[in-house]
């Protein structure tokens, strides 16, 4: 259901700036029946697979097709056309087993912590009640707020240097792939150092 209205969102917001609503509409409409569909069917071997790899999956498709979008809707030309969507999955698969590998190092060099520090973490200090629903609510859409806020800086700053000559254009496409994997890299190094 969750990547039926993915879709539907996806297929309408690239449809809205090409003003054909009503063609849009009807796609979505049919991409949200045919994922529905596909659900229903491949329930039983998708219930098979292990949860946290049809996540990774995912998330490397989502990466890899935003970092195209964010590309398209910038201007920029990639080189392969739509072959590029392949190509960013396979660098943001390469990124993520390399920050995989180190992470799994690092784990193994940090001590564990000791019960005091587990019973410490479980029963965190109590704050104002509306910074733990505003926390609770921003969590429902944003789970690392330094990931999100650097990717929409580094896109922001993807489109001023596309406006300007700074950089050559044919660079740029990497140029956005390379930030947006210098920016997961920062954020997987936070997340181990916490």
């Amino acid at each position: 259901m969750l990547e039926g209205m993915e879709v539907v969102f996806i297929v309408i917001a690239l449809g809205a700036s090409s003003r054909q609503m009503g063609a849009v509409s009807a796609g979505a409409v049919a991409a949200f029946a045919l994922v529905c569909g596909l659900g229903v069917v491949l329930h039983k071997p998708l219930a098979n697979m292990p949860e946290n790899t049809l996540k990774y999956a995912v998330g490397i498709l989502l990466c890899a097709f935003g970092t195209f979008w964010s590309g398209e809707g910038l201007g920029l030309g990639w080189p392969s056309g739509d072959l590029a969507i392949l190509m960013l999955a396979g660098g943001y698969l390469i990124v993520s087993q390399m920050l995989i590998i180190a992470c799994r190092r690092y784990g193994a060099h940090v001590p564990a912590p000791t019960s005091t520090a587990r019973g410490a973490a479980a029963h965190p200090p109590r704050r104002g009640t509306v910074r733990i629903r505003r926390k609770a609510l921003l969590g429902l859409f944003v789970d690392d707020g330094f990931l999100a806020a650097g990717v929409l800086a580094w896109i922001a700053t993807t489109a001023v240097l596309t406006r300007t000559e700074w950089v050559d254009h044919a660079f740029m496409p990497g140029l956005l792939f390379g930030g947006v994997a210098l920016i997961l890299v920062l954020s997987a190094g936070r997340a181990a150092i916490r």
